[in-house]
């Protein structure tokens, strides 16, 4: 009950709009109706929301305390950055996700927005798929490890990052403060030899929203220098699902944020296959 994904809803409401579908012939408890309407007890009161374009809310007046406004936008649909930035520059919208190095520069220059800086437990990694030729060798699977530029990444990341370990971010139970890869070229060259792998192509999936399409490319020029080569392949967020857990893909950018702060929350999505090498943790 203490994750991010739940919520209290109006029971009454949602048992009024129960609906049987072929994937709940029994009833699919408001889940049809809930993907486009709200029953919620929090501070705003869903006005609209269109799909890939955003969400409209207004304060709810029964809410304790009350909102200290009277309306909240959320902008969806809108894969580039500084698009981002203008919209809420504009005050078209309030919130808005990812802003690159960039566009944060831009908007501190900006005396009526104000910006906030705090820890977050989300990571970004990147995803192995064993089942794949060379990349079921774990000796070029740590190759790619010690050639990613994890230096470079702060750029991408503006400096707020920091490279682990584990799965566990900080703050939860199971990190341990060691490092146990850097970039390291000439080690990678030499597992490369020891795998008996001469050099490769793989692809090298992710979402276009940013930062993904930045990461690869601060380590795209090491890891040809430990021979392989990985072109990267943008696909729409549904699209990149489906690969990456059908196993279609050969690499893939992913980010993970905790429900709560227990290493549980972590270890289940990620134990079950041997495709994960964490890079950055995002702050």
């Amino acid at each position: 009950m203490a994750a991010i994904v739940s919520s209290a809803v109006d029971s009454q409401v949602v048992k009024q709009n129960v609906a049987k579908t072929d994937q709940y012939p029994n009833g699919d408890y408001g889940v049809t109706w809930l993907s486009r309407n709200s029953a919620g007890s929090g501070p705003f009161i869903l006005r609209k929301w269109e799909k890939d374009e955003g969400v409209v809310m207004d304060a709810n007046p029964n809410h304790f305390p009350l909102p200290t406004q009277d309306q909240a936008n959320y902008l969806q649909g809108h894969p580039e950055a500084n698009s981002r930035r203008l919209q809420v520059e504009k005050g078209d919208v309030d919130i808005a996700w990812n802003m690159l190095p960039d566009q944060v520069r831009e908007l501190e220059k900006n005396k009526d927005i104000r910006i906030e800086r705090y820890p977050d437990n989300a990571i970004e990694y990147l995803g192995m798929n064993v089942t794949r030729p060379y990349l079921s060798d774990k000796r070029v699977r740590m190759a790619i490890r010690y050639a990613i530029d994890y230096d470079g990444l702060s750029t991408v990341f503006w400096g707020a990052r920091r490279s682990k370990p584990t799965r566990s971010s900080r703050g939860v139970r199971g990190l341990r403060a060691a490092h146990h890869y850097k970039t390291d070229i000439e080690k990678a060259k030499q597992l490369m030899k020891e795998a008996g792998v001469s050099g490769f192509e793989t692809n090298l999936y992710h979402i276009p929203a940013s930062p993904r399409p930045m990461s690869p490319r601060s380590s795209r020029p090491r890891w040809r220098r430990s021979a392989s080569r990985s072109p990267s392949t943008r696909w729409s967020v549904p699209a990149h699902a489906a690969l990456t857990r059908a196993q279609k893909t050969d690499l893939f950018l992913g980010g993970w944020g905790p429900d709560y702060n227990d290493p549980h929350t972590n270890a289940t999505p990620f134990a079950p296959h041997d495709q994960t090498a964490c890079l950055p943790e995002r702050l």
